[in-house]
């Protein structure tokens, strides 16, 4: 489970947020003035009707940031917006993931 230090808070606002996308994510980030970054995740229902679904689809994001929170940029608030999931290349989905997000700091 993601540490709550690492959780973005609901009402957090995006005005000057930078944006990435890929064919399956959307990922809205900004500087924040904490030493660590933060993360939210946002899955409407057209991905999935199921609770259950969308809500393993966020425990598997969460998970991959997890694993590689030391190679993840300080210091920024990140919201993911999941356009589409595809189930079938997890290590896939997994790299481009990592690549994305540590592109950030760059």
């Amino acid at each position: 489970m993601l540490n709550k230090s690492f959780r973005l808070p609901a009402q957090t606002e995006f005005k000057h947020a930078q944006k990435l996308h890929t064919e399956f994510l959307f990922i809205k980030y900004q500087k924040n003035d904490l030493k660590v970054s933060r993360f939210g995740f946002v899955i409407s229902k057209a991905i999935s009707k199921s609770a259950v679904d969308r809500n393993r689809i966020k425990r598997r994001i969460r998970n991959v940031i997890e694993r590689n929170i030391v190679k993840m940029p300080t210091g920024y608030d990140m919201l993911f917006i999941i356009k589409k999931f595809l189930n079938e290349n997890e290590k896939a989905e997994t790299d481009t993931l990592v690549k994305l997000i540590s592109s950030i700091n760059k």
